[in-house]
């Protein structure tokens, strides 16, 4: 069986606070459009912030970041940076970054209900996130 292989980007180490930046201006985007009830614009903001969030911890911990069309191979990356609760928050990384389509691509309208629920999931990968970061 051949292993997968993720498309990646060699980066600096200390790139991940771009990344880090995109994922806070994200993140706090994600309160300003819940107080403007705009629900497809704060689940983005989830899905962005938690894509950045990602991108800082692979480009602190492994100097890469994934090029890959499907955020979700960012997976295979984050088990390589072995810190704490790593398995825990890459299955709530999963679990956003999967609303993605739903939110930005299928006809219906993504409901309040979901925004909220994606937008706690989206702050508690960030806080753990920026936990792990200088």
């Amino acid at each position: 069986m051949t292993a997968k292989v993720i498309k990646t980007q060699q980066v600096e180490k200390r790139s991940y606070k771009d990344f880090l930046s995109k994922a806070t201006d994200f993140y706090k985007g994600i309160g300003v459009t819940q107080n403007e009830k705009l629900w497809c614009v704060m689940g983005l903001s989830s899905v962005h912030a938690t894509i950045s969030a990602g991108d800082a911890l692979t480009a602190h911990y492994l100097g890469v970041r994934s090029t890959a069309q499907d955020h979700r191979s960012t997976k295979e990356l984050l088990e390589k940076i072995g810190v704490d609760g790593i398995n825990q928050y890459i299955n709530v990384y999963e679990r956003i970054i999967a609303k993605k389509n739903a939110i930005a691509y299928e006809q219906r309208y993504f409901t309040e209900k979901e925004a909220i629920e994606v937008g706690k999931q989206a702050q508690r990968f960030y806080d753990w996130a920026i936990k792990h970061l200088p």
